[in-house]
């Protein structure tokens, strides 16, 4: 019994399970192809893959949970979740600590039907254009203002997920929605609508992307070095080709 206790708590650390009350709680987002929110036999995203990785190394035991992202955004301030991973605003500073190597870099560009002939190089170019909104989705801060003024003026249809947003873009619905180049062109590949669609060049948001720590937590007594390590983690997995070999198991 002795053993097989031992042999159970190995493969509960080695796998990121562990008790509740004393493993980190990490958040499971749904955002593919870097993120899935955990669910059934869907891949585990290249972000989760690379956490895992250098969590594993970290010395502490941790979990994966989704959560809604308003309800995400709640934890990782209050500190009921440990660890997220966002782009860096001076306002989020306010209660993440945040790494210092990214963990990958994602852009927001618009995407229209393909046969759509309007280019947008300014944001009034979209103003002819019925908009779509991915809820919850940020943006830049330009774009942002924009879409609030859209919606205040009843010309804003909003989706609750990326699938509706597509649906509504291919059933003329919408005429054009921005959102995460990689994430749009994931989802659209698996309802078979990329020869249907196609993203623009206008690019409205480039961010890194870091591991971020709630200054709440206290599950992590020396934040500072824990994100280090994680820090160092990440870049080790880029030079010695662990991070490219995630990479190419999510993109052509």
């Amino acid at each position: 019994m002795r053993i097989l206790l031992i042999i159970s708590l190995f493969l509960m650390s080695s796998w990121g399970w562990a008790d509740t009350t004393t493993a980190l709680r990490v958040n499971d987002n749904d955002w593919p192809p870097y993120f899935f929110g955990g669910k059934e036999g869907a891949p585990q995203g290249i972000g989760k893959e690379l956490l895992q990785h250098c969590l594993g190394k970290s010395g502490h035991q941790f979990q994966f949970s989704f959560y809604p992202i308003n309800r995400m955004h709640k934890y990782m301030e209050t500190g009921q979740l440990d660890i997220n991973i966002y782009s860096f605003t001076r306002e989020r500073s306010e209660f993440l600590l945040y790494g210092k190597e990214p963990l990958f870099t994602a852009g927001y560009r618009p995407f229209v039907r393909a046969t759509e002939t309007k280019q947008i190089r300014k944001l009034n170019d979209f103003d002819s254009l019925l908009l779509g909104h991915l809820h919850g989705l940020r943006y830049s801060k330009d774009f942002r203002q924009y879409m609030e003024a859209r919606r205040a003026s009843g010309q804003l249809v909003i989706a609750s997920d990326t699938k509706s947003l597509l649906s509504l873009l291919i059933h003329n619905r919408i005429d054009v929605f921005v959102s995460i180049t990689d994430t749009i062109w994931w989802q659209a590949k698996s309802m078979q609508l990329e020869n249907q669609i196609k993203a623009l060049d206008y690019d409205v948001k480039t961010s890194e992307y870091f591991v971020t720590l709630s200054k709440q937590s206290d599950r992590v007594k020396s934040k500072e070095t824990f994100m280090d390590k994680l820090d160092n983690c990440i870049r080790a997995a880029k030079k010695t080709g662990i991070y490219q070999a995630i990479l190419n198991r999510y993109t052509p």
